[in-house]
């Protein structure tokens, strides 16, 4: 049996899929409406990420930067919703209290919703929203900040964690972090011209924060609110160890790391310790 949903195909395979960013369940990504469709059409894991405006509402949304109605670049942590959903390129623009109304409203007891969280400091808002819905066994707590992951614990122990990560060969390891500080120490006025008038591709690397983990441990990471402005990545050689480790197996968490560094080692070496792997 094939399923037909909007611009996507399914097979029976799908209890295994996880919809990054809803992608292919509506025309735009990240949207009430692609939610909704993935639910019915049987997905079982669906994901979006969360930023918050000025104004401090979290909304589904995945870079720290857009690109206005006027051609100009700017980050979304800078305008105010309803400034924001007043630009066409927002016009779908979701809060993270409708799309948990969403799910509340369509999802199937076995279905979990991924939130990632890119950003730092709004772990009580975010989860008293998961809550309010009665969300917190269905929902599994993302992000690439080791931070948002301890505090997020600390208020619902019960919600499973997933931490986003890279893992490298240590070989591979030792030249990433070598060569890190032209992408961490990049002067600002070269990021923002980066980010101003460069292909697609340059301006995601305009945003890039890069953090090496010799000891395989990230969560001690106290990086303040640099998620803000930043798509920050935390990266360890081979397997996370210590802390962060004993939090994911705690939760029945998983890890999501890049799909070409994903080997069946690190594979069952996470499995081993009841972590599941999504990759991307």
């Amino acid at each position: 049996m094939r399923l037909k949903v909007g611009m996507t195909s399914i097979d029976n395979s799908i209890e295994r899929l996880l919809s990054h960013r809803l992608r292919g369940f509506d025309e735009w990504e990240s949207t009430r409406l692609g939610l909704e469709n993935a639910l019915i059409a049987g997905v079982r894991q669906t994901e979006f990420d969360v930023r918050v405006t000025r104004d401090g509402h979290p909304v589904a949304y995945h870079d720290p930067i857009f690109k206005a109605d006027d051609g100009s670049w700017h980050y979304l942590d800078e305008w105010d919703l309803a400034e924001l959903r007043a630009q066409n390129v927002f016009s779908h623009l979701a809060t993270l209290e409708e799309m948990c109304a969403c799910f509340a409203a369509f999802r199937r007891p076995e279905a979990l919703l991924h939130v990632d969280v890119k950003v730092e400091g709004y772990e009580s808002l975010i989860h008293d929203t998961i809550a309010r819905f009665g969300m917190q066994s269905n929902a599994v707590l993302v992000s690439w900040l080791p931070s948002v992951l301890v505090r997020f614990n600390s208020l619902s122990p019960q919600t499973r964690l997933c931490f986003s990560h890279v893992p490298m060969a240590p070989w591979l390891y030792v030249g990433a972090k070598f060569l890190s500080p032209l992408v961490n120490h990049a002067p600002a006025p070269l990021r923002g011209l980066l980010r101003d008038i460069g292909p697609q591709v340059l301006k995601d690397a305009s945003t890039i924060s890069i953090h090496f983990h010799d000891n395989g441990d990230p969560a001690s990471w106290d990086g303040g609110d640099e998620g803000a402005h930043h798509n920050v990545s935390h990266v360890v050689p081979g397997l996370v160890k210590g802390k962060m480790l004993d939090l994911l197996s705690r939760t029945q968490g998983m890890v999501c790391i890049p799909v070409q560094l994903a080997t069946q080692a690190l594979v069952r070496l996470y499995r081993s310790h009841g972590i599941q792997v999504a990759m991307f």
